[in-house]
């Protein structure tokens, strides 16, 4: 059976939301849900984007406003967004990892994963290593709930200990954090592609 660091920490950090501090500015206020319907009610274009400004997050990648194509915040708050954005971003980081390392450095002993390709290894994977990675994310999950529940409004987990001590510096830190998260999910995006239609990414090929 096949466990790779890699693999397991790219589904445990699936399970780290981004946790908003306590001094991020408000977005604009969703309307009152005194019914179901109101409840409902979409935002404006203008309020949706004007949410989407208030949370920060966009640089010059995007003409220096936020990006927002399928006009997802006219429906969902923007710190929701956010958090599902930065959870993808450490995933995705961690499995372009993940992907790259047994095409460039070789693959452990194994008995079921006899292949390098990503996409070929979810399915060789052992069904008791899918447990023992479902296991850990629930792990992970109850003990990030129990850090949300303290009040706790420090990263549930820094184990380098390098979250900055300053507002403007924790800003920086999480712009740095998105943009190569983004970039990342472009990446994974790219050797998906590569594996699945060959010839699709231009002058790309697996293995590297």
């Amino acid at each position: 059976m096949k466990i790779t660091g890699a693999t397991v920490l790219g589904m445990v950090a699936s399970t780290q939301a981004f946790h908003m501090p306590a001094n991020v500015k408000p977005s604009v206020a969703r309307r009152s849900s005194t019914s179901l319907a109101s409840a409902l009610e979409p935002l404006s274009d203008a309020e949706a984007m004007a949410s989407l400004e208030a949370i920060g997050g966009y640089d010059v990648e995007t003409l220096g406003k936020p990006l927002d194509p399928l006009h997802l915040a006219k429906y969902i708050p923007a710190e929701t967004l956010r958090k599902y954005e930065t959870v993808h971003c450490r995933v995705a980081m961690l499995a372009c990892v993940g992907y790259a390392f047994p095409q460039i450095f070789g693959m452990f002993d194994a008995t079921d994963v006899q292949s390098a390709n990503g996409i070929d290894a979810l399915f060789q994977t052992a069904p008791e290593a899918w447990a023992q990675i479902i296991g850990a994310c629930g792990i992970a999950e109850a003990a990030q709930w129990k850090h949300q529940q303290s009040g706790d409004t420090t990263p549930f987990y820094d184990p380098f200990k390098g979250w900055p001590k300053t507002e403007k510096q924790q800003e920086k830190m999480k712009m740095r954090e998105l943009k190569n998260g983004r970039a990342a999910m472009l990446c994974w995006a790219s050797f998906v592609s590569a594996a699945l239609i060959p010839g699709s990414v231009p002058d790309f090929a697996l293995p590297f």
